[in-house]
């Protein structure tokens, strides 16, 4: 397997985790998806601006789909997400829909 596959089947992969993940809890946060989906931990983690950008590339290809909500505990207005039934297993190739 090349460089560039093998760098496929892990993105491929990933958002197949986070998903499956907002298929089961949805309504979650990039910092909520890094930590259940990804099993990222620590307060700062470098992978939550991956999990945002991988959450929106997703959305862009059809996969999730988001909105605005204020969460009293953080204080201001935060993006969750959620998984479009069905739409992965259509999807899953890194393709958008047709």
């Amino acid at each position: 397997m090349s460089g560039h596959e093998t760098r496929f089947a892990k993105a491929n992969e990933t958002r197949a985790l986070i998903w499956a993940y907002l298929v089961v809890s949805p309504g979650r946060t990039a910092h909520e998806i890094a930590r259940g989906a990804l099993g990222k931990r620590g307060p700062t983690s470098a992978s939550i601006p991956d999990a945002s950008g991988i959450c929106q590339r997703m959305q862009r290809d059809g996969q999730l789909t988001s909105r605005r909500e204020y969460r009293p505990q953080q204080g201001r207005e935060v993006t969750v997400w959620y998984a479009v039934p069905g739409a992965f297993a259509v999807n899953n190739e890194g393709r958008r829909p047709a």
